[in-house]
């Protein structure tokens, strides 16, 4: 994966379906965070739960064209995921997956972690148990 882990964490944050608790503000600053390119009259509004927020559009073709700068690859399957979904999911269905690439990649980081630290330490023991 080209993107890192944490721009694709700050794109996640973006998600117009996690606007419910957000003001315009937060939702500004996340866009920036992230370094969403977003046209001057973008204009962010919050909605009531399980709906996505006002902007939604503009937001997943901005999300779009961050990613597409950084991994064409994985733009395209985005769009993929994005045009198989239709006009009624298909941006949920793009976000989610970013979401379930994000929580992957992060589970991935952290058992490469916990395999080092194992093998280390079972390397450690064992020169030990040698040097005795």
């Amino acid at each position: 994966m080209a993107l890192s882990l944490e721009t694709l964490q700050a794109l996640v944050a973006v998600s117009p379906f996690q606007w419910v608790h957000l003001t315009k503000a937060d939702i500004l600053t996340r866009c920036e965070a992230a370094g969403l390119n977003l046209p001057t009259y973008f204009n962010p509004i919050p909605a009531p739960a399980h709906y996505p927020g006002i902007g939604k559009t503009v937001v997943t073709r901005a999300v779009l064209d961050r990613v597409e700068k950084e991994d064409p690859r994985l733009a395209e399957r985005l769009r993929t995921t994005l045009h198989k979904g239709g006009e009624r999911d298909g941006e949920r269905l793009m976000f989610k997956a970013m979401e379930t690439m994000a929580s992957s990649e992060r589970m991935r980081k952290a058992l490469s972690t916990l395999a080092n630290s194992v093998r280390n330490d079972g390397c450690v023991e064992h020169t030990a148990k040698r040097a005795m």
